[in-house]
């Protein structure tokens, strides 16, 4: 029997290889949680309904209804029209007025408070540091995909440790 693998052996082996390469690749230190907007919410004790952002849309007679074309959208809130998220239905995101705006809060943006890049405030040089996370608007209403975000309610919640980034969540 010959000890040298044939043509299948050697391709079975490499893509083996080469699977495992790609999985350390895309291994994170920190692994994100795989959930939905309305879990996210849930899940940091978030009410929509009482946020600022949350009644602005609301308040907002072109946000009320979901367009249903791409001349719609962009008319009710200069929205996007292709498919979006992980089921790749066609829909409408709409854009947000207050993108790119400084954030420390979710509750300051007429969508999420993203943190990207990784901003601080110093407050207490400690240790350990203390102090708030500054991010910005997001684009869109909705995001997809992984992010890092400051939850609504953070500034209530007072200084926090530095050294703890917020979870990377993704979100389809």
């Amino acid at each position: 029997m010959s000890s040298d693998p044939g043509p299948a052996q050697r391709w079975l082996l490499l893509s083996l290889v080469g699977a495992g390469a790609l999985i350390a690749a895309c291994t994170r230190r920190d692994p994100p949680v795989r959930t939905s907007r309305a879990d996210a919410a849930a899940s940091n004790g978030e009410v929509a309904a009482s946020s600022a952002g949350a009644a602005q849309r609301a308040a907002s007679p072109e946000r009320q209804r979901q367009p249903k074309s791409a001349d719609e959208c962009r008319q009710a809130c200069n929205g996007e029209w292709s498919a979006h998220g992980l089921a790749g239905v066609t829909s409408c995101l709409c854009r947000t007025r207050d993108v790119g705006n400084d954030c420390r809060d979710g509750a300051e943006c007429e969508g999420e408070c993203l943190l990207d890049p990784v901003r601080t405030e110093l407050v207490s040089p400690g240790p350990p540091a203390m102090g708030r996370f500054i991010g910005k608007c997001s684009e869109f209403t909705t995001t997809f995909g992984c992010v890092r975000r400051i939850p609504k309610g953070a500034k209530q919640q007072g200084p926090v440790e530095l050294a703890d980034l917020p979870p990377e969540i993704c979100m389809d």
